[in-house]
């Protein structure tokens, strides 16, 4: 599912729109015109996501596996968890990464993939930020930590990401989650 693809272009539809109206909607809640814009984002991304092979980010892994036992929103989770997991995954999707870099205009068409990669990934952890989404240190803090990572390297989805995980991996994502 290439950015050629029509799961590709859905989900760059998607980022776009959720990237340019997500902060808005999150500041002025009550603004219905908004809303509309973003769910119409949100809708573009579920399709793309569930149009395109099973090979989706290690962030929706995690929020999976841990979110029932942390007992916060899936969406925290996987906000959480977003720039975490886009770090572990850098160097194997750097050129998608570029890819959704240069589409959202957050790097330049003659950048090298992994600088754009990075510039994506920064980018990203300012948006989450923005977005006032809370650290999980807390909540993953009250439970044994080889439980979480246990429950995360057990899920199906572990083996779907493009980076082999393993116990150091998986714990420095959850403890690092945003």
């Amino acid at each position: 599912a290439g950015e050629h693809s029509v799961s590709g272009q859905l989900a760059l539809e998607a980022m776009r729109t959720i990237y340019r109206t997500l902060p808005s909607v999150v500041e002025n809640g009550d603004d219905r015109e908004l809303r509309a814009i973003m769910m119409r984002g949100s809708v573009l991304g579920a399709m793309a996501m569930f149009n395109a092979p099973p090979e989706y980010g290690a962030e929706h892994l995690f929020a999976e596996a841990v979110g029932g036992r942390l007992r916060v929103h899936h969406g925290h989770l996987v906000a959480a968890y977003m720039p975490a997991t886009a770090e572990l995954n850098k160097k194997a999707l750097a050129s998608q990464f570029a890819s959704v870099a240069k589409a959202l205009g957050i790097a330049e068409n003659d950048t090298d993939d992994v600088a754009s990669a990075g510039r994506l990934i920064a980018t990203l952890r300012t948006f989450v930020g923005r977005l006032g989404v809370q650290p999980l240190s807390a909540a993953v803090s009250e439970y044994p930590l080889d439980e979480l990572i246990d429950l995360c390297l057990a899920s199906d989805a572990a083996i779907l990401n493009p980076v082999p995980l393993d116990r150091n991996s998986v714990a420095s994502v959850l403890c690092s989650g945003y």
